[in-house]
This record gives structure tokens, sequence and C-alpha cells, in this order.
């Protein structure tokens, strides 16, 4: 009983602990607001939707690790977003365009350091 009270303390001592709640809750909130909300479609939709912010992420915590902070990569990352959106709505193909994206990514990046 002593072992599972210190756990308890622990627990609630820990800051993300109050994120991990609040994330709970919201997750509660929704499935009783809509019933549609524990859908497989509506799940892999919101894979779908937090996967590039979750590859970026995993990116960022590795150059966090590394104590070497940068906040350009939001910018640069916009940058090829654009780049890709203006190269496909001028007619150049969607594969042509991500490439072009990826270089002018890689290209900054180096200038960047």
């Amino acid at each position: 009983m002593i072992a599972k009270r210190k756990f308890t303390l622990r627990f609630f001592k820990i800051k993300e602990t109050g994120i991990f709640a609040a994330f709970i809750l919201l997750f509660a909130a929704f499935s009783l607001a809509s019933p549609y909300f524990f859908k497989v479609e509506n799940l892999l939709n919101v894979v779908r939707q937090i996967s590039l912010t979750g590859i970026m992420a995993v990116g960022m915590t590795l150059v966090i690790v590394s104590r070497e902070i940068d906040l350009s990569v939001g910018g640069i990352y916009g940058l090829c977003a654009v780049s890709a959106g203006l190269l496909m709505i001028n007619g150049v193909p969607v594969w042509a365009a991500i490439i072009i994206a990826l270089i002018v990514g890689i290209f900054i990046g180096f200038l960047n350091g």
C-alpha cells in the first residue's frame, strides 16, 4: 500500500501529468460529443494529420538532445511546403515538386548551418 502511495505521489509531481490528464479529458469529451469519434476512419485521419508534425518533432528531438536548438526549422519547413505548392500550381508534376522542395530544404539547411 505504501509503494502504491509513493508511486501516486511521484506521478502527480511530474510536470507532464497535467498535459496527460488534459489529453484524456479531451479524448473523453470528444468521444461523448460525437458518435463518430472512435470510428477507424476518424482515427486514421487524426494519425495522418499529426504524422508530419510527429516526423518534424523526432528530428527536433535529436537537435535538442545534442544541445543545438535551432528555431529556423519551422521556417525552412514552411518554405519547402510553399515551394512545392507553387510548383504544383504551375503545372510541375507532384513527384518533381517534392524532389525540388527537398532540394530547396537541403540547400537552405546547408546555408543555415
